[in-house]
């Protein structure tokens, strides 16, 4: 097996796109890589301090609240929709005002989601 030396460009490539809350399987796919080299490349990036760990949030809902969404989904009539059906809906000027407001190390779902609980205790008056 041939071995070669990743450029500091290579790993920056990575850092920026992990940053900007990009999934491992789309950083591979933007840097025509290998999935497991984007693998290898975020972790010696992780190992060697340069980049905070990313956090995956694939994980499947818990069932009280898949039951909660399912409720919700049932009694209004609206479905759930994702991160990608929002994007769709927003301008560029919007998307990226969007991006530069998220803080550094959150996705944008969890930026939205402080956005809606700061806006449901300002109407409701209690941070439930």
């Amino acid at each position: 097996m041939v071995y070669r030396t990743v450029s500091e460009e290579e790993y920056e490539q990575v850092r920026v796109l992990a940053e900007q809350g990009m999934r491992i399987t789309r950083i591979a796919k933007e840097l025509n890589v290998p999935l497991t080299t984007a693998q290898s490349r975020v972790k010696q990036l992780v190992l060697s301090g340069r980049m905070a760990p990313m956090v995956e949030h694939r994980k499947k809902l818990p069932r009280s609240k898949r039951v909660m969404v399912a409720e919700f989904r049932d009694r209004y009539g609206i479905n759930l929709g994702s991160a990608s059906d929002l994007t769709q809906l927003l301008t560029k000027a919007e998307m990226e005002w969007l991006y530069v407001s998220t803080p550094k190390g959150a996705t944008i779902i969890e930026f939205v989601a402080s956005m809606i609980k700061d806006v449901h205790a300002e109407e409701v008056g209690s941070d439930e």
